[in-house]
């Protein structure tokens, strides 16, 4: 009976460790999954304007258009300040049937700041249909300003965070279980040795 009992203490220790070592490992990929998303949340198009640029838009949905301040594009820095030197100007279209694209105020002011790239939303807008768009961008009455960097993305910090809180709770969850599982194990085999010690 003796041997039965520490057999099933033994394993309520092995299966909180395993439990906890879930947990730790858990914690790991919150932290790098939560690194590496934020990261991606800088958009990949960027572009020079005063000018016209083909841009491919890969997914439907809402996109924004970001003032990206602080940048490199072909290993050249634009440090350009958070404000805009001037009105600026921005239209877009699809090149399949050069259809007008509507350009409105970001419902919500999304900023990113990651390494050598910063950026400010300027604009946003909804696609249906991915595939190849014009972007021009221009100072309004056409006056002579420094080149700037306007970066586009569909910028998903929402879906990232609720994601990284998932992977979070489960993890701790995880954990917590297999520390009360060894902390019961713990106070059996305590209960078990008091037990046999004579009276």
């Amino acid at each position: 009976m003796e041997a039965k009992t520490k057999t099933g203490v033994r394993q309520k220790y092995i299966l909180g460790s395993v439990l906890g070592i879930i947990g730790i490992i858990g914690f790991i990929i919150f932290v790098v999954f939560l690194f590496k998303q934020i990261k991606e949340q800088a958009p990949k198009i960027q572009v020079v304007v005063p000018g016209m640029h083909e841009i491919e838009l890969s997914e439907p949905g809402q996109y924004t258009i970001f003032y990206e301040y602080r940048s490199v594009i072909d290993s050249k820095i634009y440090m350009t300040g958070e404000a805009l030197a001037a009105e600026l100007l921005v239209t877009l279209y699809q090149k399949a049937g050069d259809q007008k694209i509507n350009l409105q105020q970001p419902s919500m002011n999304n900023t990113y700041n990651m390494g050598s790239r910063a950026g400010i939303s300027l604009l946003e807008f909804d696609i249906n249909n991915p595939g190849i768009y014009i972007i021009t961008a221009r100072y309004a009455g056409d006056v002579e300003k420094p080149d700037i960097v306007l970066a586009v993305g569909q910028f998903k910090l929402f879906g990232v965070i609720f994601g990284a809180i998932g992977i979070f709770f489960i993890s701790l969850i995880i954990a917590i279980t297999g520390c009360i599982i060894i902390l019961v194990a713990y106070l059996k085999s305590r209960k078990t040795k008091k037990e046999a010690q004579p009276q």
